[in-house]
């Protein structure tokens, strides 16, 4: 494949900025992927992607930025509220109500399931 698309053979040696995947720039972040795919489309994590559907690479000198910091603080706080809502119990009692009318609605043949 490289080959045929004239891609030179990747040689770690001649990359001037140490790089790392986006799943271990999450892990070292310690937010999920997720969240760290998130920072990049906003513009707050820098990476990288050769071809479309290979995997982001992130400057490893990236982690440590302020932006990126304030960034992984926010997608914290975002996954505490956000469990925090899920969990009550008025907002737990309306998503089984959805839910159950949703099934309720399918199993009629009334609506098509959404996904």
């Amino acid at each position: 494949m490289r080959e045929r698309l004239g891609i030179p053979e990747y040689d770690a040696t001649k990359v001037d900025v140490p790089i790392i995947s986006l799943m271990k720039a999450a892990e070292k972040l310690g937010i999920c992927v997720g969240s760290a795919q998130s920072l990049v489309q906003r513009g707050i994590l820098p990476a990288t992607q050769i071809l479309p559907g290979s995997p982001w690479m992130v400057p490893v000198e990236a982690l440590s930025s302020e932006a990126v910091r304030i960034g992984c603080r926010v997608s914290s706080i975002a996954a505490r509220s956000f469990m925090r809502i899920i969990n009550h119990p008025v907002a737990r009692n309306l998503m089984e109500g959805c839910i159950m009318k949703r099934t309720v609605l399918y199993a009629t043949g009334t609506r098509r399931p959404s996904l």
